[in-house]
């Protein structure tokens, strides 16, 4: 239906008569010339960049054109255009064999991949690409001589990040104190007391919040022994432009995972950077492997970032946690920009409207500004009143605890 809206709307095309829509009064061959074309698997299900292509044109063209040379011109073009889908399959299998090389094998399905792009690469970040991995290498694929350097420098960067942590270990570890420290006493001020909730006892003097707020939040539940009902994810920035902030900010990524460890809160680790229309999601450590803070030293900085597409992404994992309260904390320098066509206000304006919308579907989501101050009417864009500016490392617990402690109060 939409394909022939598009016919008669570009290529001025007027139907048939009544006698030559009888498929039955047709030669033989002219009937299996249009079972060619409507029979062929998969022509709808194709990307939008397949409706661009010349050949197609040309076949709609040429169909309406002649019904003798029918068979022979629609077998012409079906053939250009599987020699097109092939060099697509192709394309399409060398980016993946490249952040293989590069990044660490995928850890999810290519089946699983495909559904999970058709929902999130749409809008601004159309005929992009994901690839999730946690960095591990398959040593059975031969690597070439760039991917066996930039795999010798992740070990360097690596080794680099914990010199720089234990280098400091004092006074990381007294923010590691005093940030354990805060959240906890928010929890056990807060927490041991009922709260709104989507379950529990019924309060039936809050139904009308429901009926006017569409808030179904109408019954209240004991939060002091259901620590589980939170998780934390924590996302850092890993474009090139945090480049010379690599020791720094897998420091504060560490810091804050494990204070919420001390604190028994689920807490997943991942980074995003952007190379060749992908946007590279590295899973340090999930909710339950609460002994793998340490892959976070692994962190390295490379490419782009295309900040609207990982918080999209990110959301959308949080999804399937089963927890009543989520919370997002993105350390990122406030600099959203890949391509030229996604830059400045362009991807400002994106990134902040995937904040707004997890906001709007209940999950807590913090900015934690690492970059320079020019940067900071963007960011504050972005991320509002959840802003944590970081202007000194020795008062990042602190600064960095206030905005925990405003949202776990929220819950």
């Amino acid at each position: 239906s939409k394909l022939n809206k598009i016919i008669r709307m570009y290529f001025q095309y007027k139907p048939i008569c009544k006698e030559e829509r009888n498929i039955s009064n047709r030669p033989e061959k002219i009937k299996s010339s249009f079972q060619i074309e409507y029979n062929y698997k998969g022509l709808f299900s194709l990307p939008n960049s397949f409706f661009k292509h010349p050949s197609l044109i040309s076949l709609i063209a040429t169909a309406s054109s002649s019904k003798i040379n029918l068979q022979e011109n629609i077998k012409i073009r079906y053939n250009e255009i599987s020699q097109w889908l092939k060099s697509i399959s192709k394309i399409n299998k060398d980016g993946k064999e490249y952040m293989e090389g590069y990044y660490g094998a995928s850890i999810i399905q290519d089946s699983q991949l495909m559904f999970l792009e058709k929902i999130l690469c749409i809008g601004n970040h159309k005929n992009f690409h994901l690839h999730f991995t946690r960095g591990n290498f398959n040593d059975n694929i031969k690597a070439n001589k760039n991917e066996v350097n930039h795999r010798n420098d992740l070990l360097k960067q690596k080794e680099k990040n914990k010199l720089f942590y234990n280098g400091n270990y004092a006074r990381n570890n007294n923010n590691i104190l005093k940030l354990t420290s805060k959240i906890r006493n928010t929890m056990l001020v807060n927490f041991d007391t009922s709260y709104h909730s989507v379950s529990g006892k019924f309060v039936a003097v809050n139904t009308w919040r429901n009926l006017y707020l569409y808030d179904n939040r109408i019954f209240m539940k004991n939060f002091k022994n259901d620590i589980g009902n939170l998780t934390v994810d924590i996302m850092l920035d890993a474009s090139s432009s945090q480049i010379d902030r690599q020791e720094i900010v897998a420091t504060e990524g560490y810091i804050i995972a494990e204070s919420l460890t001390r604190c028994k809160i689920p807490v997943k680790v991942y980074s995003f950077c952007s190379t060749k229309d992908y946007t590279i999601i590295n899973l340090f450590r999930d909710y339950n492997e609460i002994d793998r803070n340490e892959k976070i030293f692994e962190y390295n900085c490379s490419g782009c970032n295309r900040d609207g597409l990982a918080i999209r992404t990110s959301l959308h994992m949080m999804k399937n946690s089963i927890c009543e309260h989520k919370i997002l904390i993105m350390l990122s320098d406030g600099k959203p920009y890949d391509t030229y066509e996604y830059a400045d206000q362009v991807s400002v304006n994106d990134t902040a409207l995937e904040v707004r919308k997890g906001l709007k579907n209940g999950i807590s989501i913090i900015g934690v500004f690492t970059g320079s101050d020019r940067d900071v009417p963007d960011a504050r864009k972005i991320y509002g009143h959840n802003l944590a500016y970081i202007k000194s490392t020795e008062r990042f617990a602190d600064t960095v605890g206030v905005i925990l402690e405003n949202e776990l109060k929220n819950f």
